[in-house]
């Protein structure tokens, strides 16, 4: 009984030392945070100066315009996924920490968890400028919009972080990995886009339910196979072997 308890508090601090691990190579040196920001404004200085720089063309007159942030976000995130298992895997650093690991889905998880605060911090910010680029009013809208980023984005960074294990050791690895990752988030961005698109629309919740059922469909589909296969793949044996 007391070895069982004593064995809880070592396994919190090992997925926390992963978790904080992968903060600091986050924002160490040249901050990879600030590397995704400074993409995302450009998209939006982008996308806000094709509007023509009218007011009354904003995302009320406009609600279709609401998905241009979609976009925003599938680039930045895909910035982000890119860097994603790039530190261990340099000289194989991965190997001894699976090695040490009694749960290798800890590592996974851990990289699900660190990417998932970053692009909050991120998207929260450029989500601010586009509400000021773009003249946006959102009134009771936000909760809602809140939920589909959660559903949509959440679907990301698993699919991101399990397609980065699949392609942990392969090669050309960043030529492959957006063509890997295209097809599968296509689906799931289109509905986070069309939600957004009814929401602003004020559209009747009967219409927008259905968008948002599928994104969580998507969302808990994800988190279970990603939790059956991405911790069998990280296995020591297996990721030396592939």
């Amino acid at each position: 009984m007391d070895t069982e308890v004593g064995k809880a508090p070592s396994m919190i601090h090992l997925f926390l030392g992963l978790f904080l691990k992968d903060i600091r190579l986050l924002t160490r040196g040249v901050a990879t945070l600030v590397l995704i920001f400074l993409y995302g404004l450009i998209m939006l200085a982008i996308l806000s100066f094709s509007v023509g720089g009218n007011p009354g063309a904003g995302v009320q007159q406009r609600p279709d315009r609401i998905a241009w942030i979609w976009i925003v976000f599938w680039f930045t995130g895909e910035v982000l996924f890119h860097e994603s298992f790039q530190h261990e895997r340099d000289a194989n650093a991965y190997y001894p920490v699976l090695a040490a690991l009694r749960r290798p889905g800890w590592f996974f998880w851990a990289k699900v968890v660190a990417q998932s605060l970053a692009l909050l911090i991120v998207h929260a910010v450029l989500l601010i400028l586009f509400t000021v680029f773009f003249d946006l009013e959102w009134g009771t809208r936000f909760p809602l919009f809140s939920l589909i980023w959660a559903m949509a984005i959440g679907t990301y960074v698993i699919a991101g972080a399990f397609l980065a294990v699949v392609t942990l050791d392969v090669r050309h690895r960043a030529l492959f990995y957006p063509l890997l990752l295209f097809p599968v988030m296509m689906g799931v961005f289109m509905l986070a886009a069309r939600a957004s698109v009814l929401l602003f629309s004020d559209y009747a919740s009967f219409y927008l339910w259905q968008p948002m059922r599928w994104l969580a469909v998507a969302l808990v589909a994800n988190t279970i196979l990603a939790g059956w296969l991405a911790p069998r793949m990280l296995q020591p044996g297996v990721a030396a072997g592939s």
